[in-house]
C-alpha cells in the first residue's frame, strides 16, 4: 500500500478548523471547462492531492450524477461516483458526500479528491489493496 498522507477535516461547511495554520490557505476556485461563469465554479479544498485530469474527471461525473439523479438522492450519487471510480481507476475507492462531516483518511498517494458543488462537499480517496 502506497499511503503517504493524512488529512484532517474539522469543519467542511467552513472549510475552516480551530487551528490556524490549517485555515491559511483552505481551498481554490477552479472550472472542470474553459470558460464557466464564475457561478459554475468548483471549490476545491487544499492540499490537491490528485492528478489534475482525474480531479476534472471526478467533477465532471459528479456533475452528472446530480442531473442524473438530484441532489435528494445522495445514496445514488454516491454509489453511482464509487462504480465508476472502481472501474475506471481500480477498486478500494471511498466515496463521502455531505453538508456537514468529519473525517481522518489515510489513501494511496495522489488518490485524494476533496471538492464541493452547491451545498454539498464531496470526499473521494482510494485506499486498500
Amino acid at each position: 500500500l502506497n499511503c503517504n498522507f493524512y488529512f484532517k477535516i474539522m469543519n467542511v461547511q467552513s472549510g475552516q478548523s480551530n487551528n490556524e495554520d490549517e485555515n491559511k490557505a483552505a481551498f481554490k476556485w477552479i472550472s472542470d471547462r474553459p470558460g464557466d461563469k464564475d457561478s459554475e465554479k468548483v471549490k476545491v479544498y487544499l492540499p490537491i492531492e490528485i492528478s489534475d485530469d482525474l480531479l476534472f474527471d471526478i467533477i465532471r461525473e459528479t456533475k452528472a450524477a446530480l442531473a442524473q439523479f438530484g441532489e435528494e438522492q445522495g445514496a445514488q450519487i454516491v454509489k453511482h461516483l464509487k462504480g465508476y471510480l472502481d472501474e475506471k481507476c481500480d477498486p478500494y475507492w471511498h466515496v463521502i458526500m455531505g453538508k456537514n462531516f468529519g473525517s481522518y483518511v489515510v489513501h494511496e498517494k495522489r488518490m485524494f479528491a476533496y471538492f464541493s458543488i452547491d451545498k454539498n462537499s464531496y470526499l473521494m480517496y482510494k485506499a486498500g489493496y
